[in-house]
């Protein structure tokens, strides 16, 4: 998972290339590690991005978002198979002693 929140704003072309987002604009070119990106924004209709690059985003867990003409939201990626830390982590709270459960529900709850 990573802590980078990327947005694109200008025409691009969005690629992958050995672990890397590869962004191409009018501007140059910029490589960003996938594995820092945690959010791709992209915030314009002139942009093309790759299966290849959308498929290795979600197995990172990296949420991509696509917007309209007029900035508003109208889709976004989700994570068919949560990430194997993840499901450790479900795992491993499942398996919590149920005193500890009854401790922190009461704590949610009040």
């Amino acid at each position: 998972m990573g802590w980078r929140s990327v947005i694109i704003t200008q025409h691009a072309k969005l690629t992958y290339s050995m672990q890397m987002m590869i962004v191409q604009t009018r501007d140059g070119i910029n490589q960003i590690p996938i594995e820092d990106i945690n959010l791709l924004l992209v915030s314009t209709t002139q942009a093309v991005i790759t299966s290849a690059l959308i498929s290795k985003l979600a197995q990172n867990q990296t949420k991509v978002i696509f917007v309209d003409e007029k900035d508003n939201p109208v889709v976004e990626t989700a994570v068919y198979y949560p990430g194997a830390r993840n499901m450790a982590k479900l795992k491993k709270q499942f398996n919590w002693d149920e005193h500890l459960k009854e401790v922190l529900w009461t704590k949610i709850v009040s």
